[in-house]
């Protein structure tokens, strides 16, 4: 039943109280092999089978999936587009809750980097500081970047580790992140900063 509570409380901290997903993170996790068969097609998207997982994983998972379904918690492949990237972020209800803001570069279909920068001297040189963390399919300079943009808001970007291929992320202040590090930690699973 502790570990019951402790994926409640990583709910709780990530959801910001949202009592809906509470009451259907507990019903979940009091009954998963019910749950997850009500709910077999979403195991079947993430290529979940509910015969090998453990309960402790599916709980897990579970919990995960009720967060993403509301819009706490977006995944996205590792190779999206920066607007891909910029609108899942939108798309989160803490964002709004924040009142966070992104670069148009998050948002214009069309931005893309200027590799080059004009000088003085006729010459061009290699512009790198903005690639490091605006380059296509790096989600994590991408995350860098937005956590030192909304350092002042103490609101930073975390990782739910889940897939090698697919980021699951959200937002929270620093102090909740670490505290989501711990709890995470004492069920196996991991909870981090992007990078």
């Amino acid at each position: 039943m502790e570990k019951a509570k402790t994926l409640l409380e990583i709910a709780r901290i990530i959801s910001g109280n949202d009592d809906d997903v509470l009451a259907e993170i507990e019903e979940s996790i009091d009954n998963i092999e019910a749950y997850a068969q009500e709910h077999l097609e979403e195991f079947e998207e993430r290529n979940i089978s509910i015969k090998y997982d453990s309960v402790e994983d599916l709980q897990w998972l579970v919990t995960v999936n009720i967060l993403v379904r509301n819009n706490y918690v977006m995944q996205i492949q590792e190779d999206c587009s920066i607007t891909d990237f910029g609108w899942s972020l939108k798309s989160l209800r803490t964002f709004k809750e924040y009142n966070l803001a992104l670069d148009s570069k998050f948002e214009e279909e069309d931005y893309e980097i200027d590799k080059y920068d004009y000088n003085e001297d006729d010459e061009y040189d290699y512009y790198n500081e903005e690639m490091d963390f605006i380059d296509d399919e790096n989600i994590i300079n991408w995350c860098k970047y937005l956590d030192s943009k909304w350092f002042d808001e103490d609101i930073c970007i975390g990782m739910i580790d889940l897939s090698s291929d697919i980021f699951t992320l959200f937002l929270a202040s620093e102090e909740n992140l670490e505290d989501l590090e711990d709890l995470a930690d004492s069920l196996g699973k991991v909870i981090s900063t992007v990078y």
